[in-house]
């Protein structure tokens, strides 16, 4: 059974998850359109419960306390009206939910101490900063899981691992980068800060081999844009290229010859 909270309890999730045989259960939002304005008013009757019934699923509005709005909740695993013989009246919905919900509250204690998240407005943008820190909090479950004795003695295992699979992500990202030929200063002074060799940025102190061609032309691999003039061939084709898209330092090789 899957476990919701407001944010992510919804019908149509539902009935896809049934649709895959899993259940699931959560508490839903008053303002869900598919919630019944029945279900959403608050009842003088202190601990009642009110059952609607779908093909697939069934809404739940109890009235936890007086004045207050009642608890609504959806769920696929339930079929019947059942509540618990106590004070409370307690429905088994929210009391199967109030079992499994501590990991709900778990997950959103780890976003909230190391997120991603930024000020936006825009959703789409909120739906993936929420994707990574979910991901990010899965991926260190299963690692630990895997590695039971990895950093047991620390407390901050979590600041590890996320620092950890940072440097890991971005490595192949920074690797290209430091073999740029023309990068910013401050781009230079942060790749050397983690330990990337900067290469050179010209040809003039260095011993080469380097064939010039007297009359400038545009580096066959560049875009339009910027369409760079040089006149530096490649040794191989003879071709005209530029150090972004060259090889090697000492002997100029343009990316296609060095792949043949």
């Amino acid at each position: 059974c899957v476990t919701f909270d407001r944010y992510f309890t919804d019908l149509k999730l539902c009935e896809a998850l049934l649709s895959r045989k899993m259940t699931s259960v959560g508490v839903v939002e008053h303002r869900r359109s598919f919630v019944p304005n029945e279900l959403k008013i608050c009842r003088k009757q202190l601990h009642s419960s009110w059952f609607y019934f779908s093909e697939s699923s069934m809404l739940l509005s109890y009235q936890a306390k007086e004045k207050k709005k009642p608890v609504i909740m959806l769920s696929s695993l339930h079929k019947l009206p059942e509540t618990f013989d106590d004070d409370k009246i307690l429905p088994c919905v929210i009391h199967d939910y109030n079992q499994t919900k501590c990991g709900v509250d778990v997950i959103d204690q780890c976003i909230n101490h190391y997120t991603v998240r930024r000020i936006t407005r825009r959703w789409p943008m909120i739906v993936f900063y929420n994707l990574i820190d979910i991901a990010t909090t899965n991926a260190m479950t299963v690692w630990l899981c895997q590695n039971l004795d990895w950093n047991s003695k620390r407390s901050n295992t979590r600041r590890i691992f996320l620092t950890q699979l940072v440097k890991q992500l971005a490595h192949q990202q920074n690797q290209r980068r430091s073999e740029e030929a023309r990068l910013k200063p401050k781009v230079k002074l942060a790749l050397s800060s983690f330990g990337y060799s900067i290469r050179p940025e010209s040809l003039k102190d260095v011993n080469t081999n380097v064939q010039l061609d007297p009359i400038k032309k545009r580096c066959y691999l560049c875009p339009a844009n910027p369409g760079r003039k040089v006149r530096q061939t490649c040794n191989n084709c003879g071709l005209h290229v530029c150090l972004s898209h060259s090889k090697n330092i000492t002997m100029v090789t343009c990316q296609t010859c060095s792949e043949k």
